[in-house]
């Protein structure tokens, strides 16, 4: 489920290649925009809040 949502995400990044948003900011993106069950469903498979987390990390649960 994440993961279709990140790829998605991740095709509208490739469209603006010029912004240049970093890992973090990426991700602090994505956590936001998803409503608060997929924010818990992702803070309970980190084991606490997941923008706490190192961005590689965060990215191979979502990947």
């Amino acid at each position: 489920m994440f993961n279709e949502a990140w790829e998605r995400f991740k095709d509208l990044l490739r469209q603006c290649p010029h912004y240049g948003f970093s890992e973090l900011h990426q991700l602090d993106t994505f956590y936001n925009a998803l409503n608060p069950n997929d924010q818990d469903a992702l803070d309970f498979a980190v084991g606490g809040n997941f923008l706490d987390k190192i961005p590689r990390e965060c990215l191979s649960i979502i990947e």
